[in-house]
This record gives structure tokens, sequence and C-alpha cells, in this order.
């Protein structure tokens, strides 16, 4: 009974032998891991299954690792020296084995930066990054979206409670260099984070990746400065022969639209005081431009910078002083309409100036003689054939040709005829004050949907909008369409459409 008791020990203790020589699996994934860089701490470190990952860092160098193991060995499949930002203070997380997490905190105290990559059949994959602030009101996610190799910015904003308020889109920008960035054996955290908009800076791309998007748009060109903004990414540079132009880029369906400027001056940067993605031309004035609908570079606005004067708003066929307010707009053709044409020592300091370049001979308003009332646009030139709309003073018509007491003219997308006596003709018109209504959008919503001109057959739409336009978006209604529509005009964008009149407080002036 003895003996076979002292087998039974002797048994038990070759058994936990045996189980103690098994090493833990989490301690032989640190030891491979440490072993990778042995002369780095390892800041943190976390395992799921057959996944670890570990931080190392030595002074301000940060290298993140993965290791995986396979029949209880384990190999590093992930060794990137650049995934992390100089001394960050990084916070891991894996929450699978094929997903990992990693967290940084940003020198604003309530900024944080939130990381995601998983693995796929092959190799772990794209490294996903969101910029997160939270303030006493919101919380603003902001991230990078590729597609299709086209690069745009996403903001999201969302209520202290997490409940979703709207979301934001930049215009895609031509971005193929991706390709080598994207991974997390590639991931390049000098290059991709999103950046937060701010003045003196690059929009939401840093100067690195502005090279990067250069190299791509205009390859022969050599880069100098740049931003990526809401409408599409700028870039200050060099031509073949040394001479310096702005190249503007941003896609439309899918497909890259490139401007380049015509020659500018050799005195020229990009930026000036608080209007960072402004070009300082000649320090004589700074220039902010930006596209029309159809992907054409224009001057939008200029402002003295040597002496006083005026700052301009620019549009097709347009210019004024008062910004968004439209109540005042000098009507006529300028030749700031297309960066490739521009002549930049041109740009006016005064709307003095501006207006001995613009030229009103094509161009007319509505100018009722009672402000309160409405042109008519009709079909043909008779008072008694039918009406396009009902057009309010300051509404810009281009004349094509006149015929007695009548003018064919062109109101947005819209030709028709109205009647001389009520038209404000060249100079005379830049005389007239616009009465365009101000109404508000309704409440409940925080996008509303246009038609444009040419979809409309007998006073039927679509069901479906043409486009979307943002709460706040600059507009003016110019007239109304029967008793639901309004006839819109968009001055920034140099487009026009109809909005549904239930979209607007009640009342229309």
């Amino acid at each position: 009974m003895m003996k076979r008791l002292l087998l039974v020990i002797l048994l038990l203790c070759s058994l936990w032998s045996v189980a103690c020589a098994v090493p833990n699996p989490e301690d032989v994934a640190r030891e491979t891991l440490q072993a990778a860089h042995p002369d780095y701490t390892m800041l943190d470190f976390d395992q799921w299954g057959d996944a670890a990952a570990a931080v190392l860092g030595k002074g301000e160098e940060r290298i993140l690792c993965v290791a995986e193991g396979h029949s209880g060995t384990w190999e590093i499949v992930v060794d990137n020296p650049r995934a992390l930002p100089a001394g960050a203070e990084v916070s891991l997380l894996m929450d699978s084995d094929i997903s990992l997490y990693w967290s940084i905190l940003d020198e604003n105290p309530n900024v944080t930066w939130h990381y995601a990559c998983f693995r796929g059949a092959w190799e772990w994959g794209d490294v996903d990054c969101i910029r997160m602030e939270l303030s006493a009101t919101q919380l603003v996610e902001t991230s990078l979206y590729w597609e299709n190799d086209t690069l745009k910015r996403v903001t999201e904003y969302r209520d202290v409670n997490e409940n979703f308020l709207r979301r934001e889109e930049s215009a895609a920008i031509p971005a193929k260099w991706m390709r080598s960035y994207r991974s997390l054996q590639t991931y390049d955290a000098s290059v991709l984070p999103v950046q937060e908009d701010s003045w003196y800076y690059n929009g939401w791309l840093n100067k690195a990746a502005l090279h990067l998007c250069a190299a791509e748009i205009a390859p022969e060109y050599t880069f100098v400065d740049g931003a990526a903004k809401e409408d599409g990414i700028e870039l200050l540079m060099r031509d073949k022969d040394g001479t310096l132009r702005l190249v503007t880029c941003a896609c439309y369906e899918g497909a890259p639209i490139t401007n380049i400027s015509s020659p500018l001056p050799e005195n020229t940067h990009y930026g000036f005081e608080n209007f960072w993605d402004a070009i300082a031309v000649n320090m004589h004035s700074a220039a902010g431009v930006s596209p029309y609908a159809g992907g054409v570079w224009a001057v939008r606005y200029t402002w003295p910078m040597t002496s006083e004067g005026d700052i301009l708003f620019y549009g097709r066929n347009w210019i004024s002083s008062e910004g968004g307010h439209f109540t005042r707009l000098y009507v006529g053709d300028h030749p700031w309409t297309d960066i490739s044409s521009t002549d930049w020592d041109t740009l006016p300091a005064s709307l003095e100036e501006a207006l001995t370049h613009l030229d009103p001979s094509r161009w007319a308003v509505v100018n009722n003689p009672d402000p309160a009332d409405r042109l008519h646009l009709r079909y043909r030139d008779d008072r008694t054939s039918r009406s396009f709309g009902k057009y309010y003073n300051g509404t810009p018509a281009e004349v094509l040709r006149t015929a007695g007491d009548w003018a064919f003219v062109r109101v947005g997308g819209l030709s028709g005829w109205m009647m001389k006596k009520y038209l404000a003709f060249g100079k005379d018109a830049w005389e007239v004050e616009a009465v365009f209504p101000s109404l508000s959008f309704v409440e409940d919503k925080e996008y509303f949907l246009v038609w444009r001109e040419d979809r409309m057959l007998d006073g039927k739409f679509p069901a479906d909008g043409d486009w979307s336009v943002e709460r706040g978006e600059n507009f003016v209604i110019m007239g109304i369409v029967e008793d639901d529509w309004y006839h819109v005009w968009f001055p920034d964008l140099g487009e026009y459409g109809y909005m549904r009149q239930s979209d607007f407080w009640p009342g229309n002036g």
C-alpha cells in the first residue's frame, strides 16, 4: 500500500515538473518582442491568444512591434519604427488576436488620437486613425477616408451623449501614394494623421503629405508650400523653368481636375498673417482662390497688404465688398475668373480700382420701381405669355439680345424675355440695391435638396434633388416659381437651382 502511494506521489511530481517546464505564452511573447530591440525599454504590452503587441522606446524613439505565435513558436511580423509619433505616450489594447488598438494623448488635453488595425488573411492590414476632441458641448471625430486612390477628410459632430449631429466631408484629392503608407508595417505617423485646421498651418494634411500629393499631381514641378482645404488642395510650386505657379486639384465623381495658374510674381508666398491659405502676391495683395462647381479655380477674395483698401469678394460675374450679404453686387465680366489666365499684377486694392476692370456691357439687373414688386421672366416677348417665374430687384440677368421693349436674357440657367423698362443696364445696374428676401431654413433638417433648372419638366421635378446644401450655405432667393418653389442662386459656387418653399420659414417678402 505504501509503495503504491509512493508511486502516485512520484507520478504527480513528474507531471508537475512537466507542467512547470512549459513556458507561459505571455512570457514568451514578451521575450520575443523585447529581443527584437534589446536596448529599448518595453513601454506597453498586450496579448490576446496567438498575437501580442508592444511599444518599445529609447529616448524619444518609439517602435511598434507585433508578434504571432504558431505551434508554440513566436515570431515578429510587424516591426515599425515610424508608426508612432516621437515621445508619444501610447496605450495598447488587443481586443482579439486579429484586432489591435492604440491611443495617444495630444498636447491638447481635450484631444485623443485613436488607432485601429485588423489582421487580414495574410497580414496586418490598413491603419485607421480618428482624432477625437471633446468640449463642453460636443464631440468632434475627424478622420481620413481613402478609397479608389483618393483621399478626403471626414468630420462627424456629436453631442456630449454621442448622439449624431452632422457630418462634413472635404473634397477628395488624388492619393495613390497612400498605397505605400497604409498597412501596419508601413504606416508613418509623420505623414498620415489628419490635422486640425489652424492659422499658419497646412489645412488637414501636414507638410510631408503635401510633398507626396505634389509629386503625384504635378511630378515635374517642385513643391514650395500649400494646404489641403475643404474644397481641394492648393500647391505653390515651381515649374520646370523655375517659375512660380499655383497648382490646385480636386476630384469630381472620382476623376481629378487639376488647374495650373498663370505665372506668379517671384515675390509670392503662401499664407499671410491669419490668411493662412491665401497667396501673398508681390507683398501687394493677399488672394484666396477656390473652385466653382465645374472645377475651375478662380480668385475669390483679395485683401490689400500694404495700404488701406477694401476686402473684395469675387463671383463668376460679380464683385462685392460685403462678403456673404449680397445686397450690393456689382455685376459684370472681370479678368479673375480662372487662375490659368489671371494677371496677378492687376489684383485690385480697392473697390474703385476693381470696378475699372469690371465690364457690365452684357449684363442687367432687375429694377422694379417698387422694390416690393417682382419682374416676370416670360416665354415670349408678350405680357400674356407664360411666366417662368417672378424675380426680385438685384437679380442678375445676362443680356443675350434686345427687341423693342423687351430683352432676351438668361437668369441662372433659364432663358426668356423681360421688359426693358424694369431692368437696369450696364453701370446703372451697380446703383440698384438687391432686395432678396431674408429667410431661414426650417429647423428640423441639416441638409436641403436642390433641383437644377434643366430638370424641371412642366413644373415638376424628380423625387430626389440633384445635390444637397448644408444649413448656412450662402445663397440668395432670386425669384418665385408658381406656389411651391424658389429659384435660388449660390453666388460662391456659381450655381443655380430650385428649392421647395416649404424648406423655409413662412413669409417671402
